[in-house]
């Protein structure tokens, strides 16, 4: 704990916060978390809530619910590095990332329709973003603690990262972010970059509208800035919070959606 609050004191100064203002790591997790489940049941549902609102307003709701949920990724990335650096026991908290993506595979495969079994094709993005924090902090890892091969290591997890949700833009990120983490203004040039790899891809293969919305990923950083280095400002949140809900929240959507009657968008 006494390494914690002496990041906390040092992230503060950086940023110019007080240890008693600004956001906790509980404080983003929320904001994180409640943006990802609004993003997933915008998506997951949209058929349904079609149904009963006008189209324009339908797709207006929609774009504002993925624009809102774009700033989930980078504040679950800034966390991951926050937890890497805290960590007692990096070994430890590698497995536990890794096990956790283990459920959150299924509940991934089953919101977005994807075969069950981990190692069918596609390979790109087939899994949860579980595994691609994995991959990210395991990178991290691997340059900070690997004797020998830390650079061909950490290039083969950025390299199987692809396999996950957000993919190498977010994996990358999580690195650049935990390279550069004394500089916050490096730190968000180094995640915007990162960032912008996906931003590229959505803008080839889906058109710049969904790429303009991707873009809103860039309203997380005044959040992050508001970063105070602490756990929580008050009453912690669950241990684990973030590992068990994020499958479960997947579960109970995609439970929803096969239970309600949704129509074919056509």
């Amino acid at each position: 704990m006494a390494l914690i609050n002496s990041k906390a004191a040092g992230l503060s100064s950086v940023r110019g916060l007080s240890s008693t203002r600004g956001l906790s790591s509980d404080n983003l997790k929320v904001i994180a978390l409640l943006a990802m489940t609004v993003f997933h049941a915008a998506d997951m549902l949209f058929p349904w809530w079609k149904r009963y609102l006008p189209d324009v307003s339908a797709a207006l709701l929609l774009l504002f619910c993925s624009g809102f949920g774009m700033i989930a990724m980078p504040v679950i990335c800034f966390l991951a590095v926050e937890s890497a650096y805290h960590t007692k026991n990096w070994k430890k908290y590698l497995l536990r990332v890794t096990l956790w993506a283990v459920p959150s595979h299924f509940a991934y495969a089953l919101a977005v329709r994807k075969p069950l079994n981990p190692f069918a094709a596609p390979f790109i993005m087939h899994t949860s973003v579980l595994w691609t924090i994995s991959c990210g902090t395991g990178a991290f890892f691997a340059l900070k603690y690997q004797g020998k091969l830390k650079v061909e290591l950490m290039l083969l997890l950025l390299t199987l990262s692809l396999y996950g949700d957000w993919g190498i833009c977010a994996a990358a990120a999580i690195l650049c972010m935990a390279l550069t983490r004394n500089d916050f203004n490096r730190q968000m040039l180094a995640m915007s970059l990162c960032f912008c790899i996906g931003l590229v891809y959505t803008y080839i293969k889906q058109g710049f509208a969904l790429a303009l919305v991707q873009a809103c990923f860039l309203f997380s950083i005044p959040m992050l800035k508001q970063y105070n280095g602490k756990l929580y400002n008050s009453k912690p949140l669950p241990r684990f919070a973030f590992y068990w809900y994020y499958p479960a929240h997947l579960f109970v959507l995609a439970g929803i959606r096969a239970l309600i009657p949704i129509p074919n968008l056509q």
